[in-house]
């Protein structure tokens, strides 16, 4: 789905966002966000930290995405 254009919610382990960036130095700092992959995924980011520590997910953890 085109995230960018349509509200959504995310939940990553305990934490949720509904932030959308178009590169991690747009992501607002201490705050989690969307951002499209290299590879044509999203991503959940963190910016100056890490989101995997974060969360404490590794990849292929579950996601839940609602779609507004």
């Amino acid at each position: 789905p085109a995230l960018r254009q349509r509200a959504f919610g995310l939940t990553v382990g305990l934490e949720q966002t509904d932030l959308f960036a178009s590169t991690y130095a747009a992501c607002p700092p201490e705050l989690l966000c969307v951002i499209p992959g290299s590879s044509g995924y999203y991503e959940v980011a963190l910016a100056n930290g890490s989101a995997a520590r974060r969360t404490g997910l590794v990849a292929g953890s579950p996601l839940e995405l609602t779609l507004g």
